[in-house]
């Protein structure tokens, strides 16, 4: 979690804020998210999984733009900068993703990148999210791919960029 929140604070578009949510852990994650202080929200809750967690971190989010970082994810240093500037330019585009790499602890190579339509690479507009609604928690495999069906028949249009953001 170090290291997933590190790549936040790294970013070179500064977020508006970081809402961390403790979905129930026992391994010592709500402590290692008290060592970065006021520079995130920290929330805990009894566990009820990914959908909850994220549902939760969106009820409390200010900002006209999400994103999402497991604890085991990463994102390079412009991800946010290249995606706000997307959105910016590309107004008819509601949800946009990119490339993800997977890597292994173990210091070898990161696999090759390719397409992840999967939270960790997704920056939404607010009003987008809002219009689908939040993502179920009654499910517990698929609930990020139930989401984005309901985003496709609300007709929200969604671009993949070329670029790695996680």
């Amino acid at each position: 979690v170090d290291e997933a929140i590190g790549s936040i604070l790294n970013q070179t578009y500064q977020p508006v804020e970081i809402i961390a949510v403790d979905d129930g852990s026992e391994d010592g994650t709500w402590e290692a998210l008290g060592r970065f202080g006021p520079r995130i929200r920290r929330v805990r809750q009894v566990h009820g999984g990914q959908s909850a967690a994220r549902n939760r971190g969106v009820e409390l989010a200010t900002g006209q733009y999400l994103a999402f970082l497991d604890a085991d994810d990463l994102w390079p240093r412009d991800k946010l900068a290249d995606q706000v500037a997307i959105l910016q330019e590309d107004t008819e585009c509601s949800l946009l993703f990119g490339h993800a790499e997977q890597f292994q602890e173990s210091g070898g190579e990161p696999s090759a990148p390719l397409p992840a339509p999967h939270p960790g690479t997704l920056l939404a507009r607010r009003e987008a999210w809002e219009r689908v609604g939040p993502l179920r928690s009654d499910v517990r495999v698929g609930e990020f791919v139930d989401w984005l069906f309901r985003a496709r028949e609300a007709g929200l249009q969604e671009r993949m960029d070329g670029r790695v953001w996680m």
